[in-house]
């Protein structure tokens, strides 16, 4: 695995409560860059593989090979990065040596054709070696399927965490025709999660009659709030920031619906987080669990990615 993550700690117990196998870990990373959710580890036996970190994050570890040949097992799970160097001398070791192996992970983001073009001799030479693929839920599985032969076993294993803390909430006060309708979004300030968008999104809507909170921390947030800041006053658009990922439920708290226009998220996880919070969402159709999650006009909407007039 890249690193652990609270997304699969839920999975990790529940491999290490069974009887019928025995399964250890090995992260390539101690913890998720420019992620502020801890690094769970999960219950289950695990080391950390020796690496260096280069620019923009990028992880390599070269003894790979080494701790691969150490450890004895009948079948491997690939959680890593697909075009991590790591990610690939594992998958060639495995090859070679006609070691099963599966490939699990969040699907390949859709890209410009250029890009594309680039990225895609990495994934088919992942999938094409792998023995099964799973993807983090249907719609995940579905693009998996695009890209390997028919006869290829694949599956679905969608994030979990225990969604309790949402459910608690209260309810927000149904009477929004007599209040302003407070919509609330939850995420990095990078590109990715379309703030700009958002914003353009606001610039179509009365003048009147809504409020909107941010919450999380990037690079981005010092432009986003000033470019905010010079249509709408803080009583009308606010800022949270970072909110502590055990306090994250309370973002929703008075909030009447997410938004979430992201242009792309292999999964999502706030998605499910707010509808446990009894809040419909508005969300891109680039997020993953909202295929899994959201029935379009009943607990929420859908719109394409970028659609400015749409999101209004």
């Amino acid at each position: 695995m890249d690193h652990p993550s609270p997304h699969m700690v839920a999975l990790l117990d529940a491999l290490a409560d069974r009887l019928d196998c025995s399964v250890d870990v090995l992260y390539c990373n101690r913890k998720a860059p420019g992620r502020g959710w801890g690094a769970p580890p999960g219950r289950l036996p695990y080391r950390f593989v020796s690496g260096v970190t280069l620019l923009n994050d990028f992880r390599i570890n070269p003894n790979v090979f080494g701790v691969m040949k150490k450890t004895r097992a009948d079948i491997w799970v690939i959680n890593t990065c697909y075009t991590s160097l790591t990610t690939l001398m594992a998958i060639g070791w495995l090859h070679r040596n006609g070691i099963p192996w599966v490939y699990m992970n969040e699907p390949p983001r859709p890209r410009h054709e250029a890009l594309s073009a680039m990225k895609n001799p990495f994934i088919l030479y992942v999938l094409n070696r792998a023995w099964g693929v799973i993807g983090t839920g249907g719609k995940a599985e579905a693009m998996y399927q695009e890209f390997i032969p028919r006869d290829k076993p694949t599956g679905t294993i969608p994030y979990y965490i225990d969604l309790s803390p949402f459910h608690k909430l209260p309810l927000p006060d149904p009477g929004v025709g007599q209040t302003p309708v407070r919509f609330v979004t939850s995420g990095q300030m990078i590109r990715r999660k379309a703030i700009d968008v958002l914003l353009n999104a606001c610039k179509l809507l009365p003048p009147g009659g809504w409020q909107l909170t941010l919450a999380g921390e990037g690079p981005l947030r010092a432009r986003f709030e000033s470019e905010f800041s010079n249509l709408w006053n803080r009583d009308q658009v606010r800022f949270l920031g970072q909110v502590p990922y055990p306090e994250r439920a309370s973002v929703f708290e008075g909030e009447h619906v997410f938004v979430f226009p992201s242009r792309w998220d292999g999964w999502g996880m706030v998605v499910p987080e707010a509808l446990a919070a009894g809040r419909p969402v508005i969300s891109s159709d680039h997020v993953i669990s909202a295929h899994e999650f959201i029935h379009d006009g009943v607990n929420g909407f859908l719109a394409d990615p970028g659609d400015v007039q749409g999101l209004s």
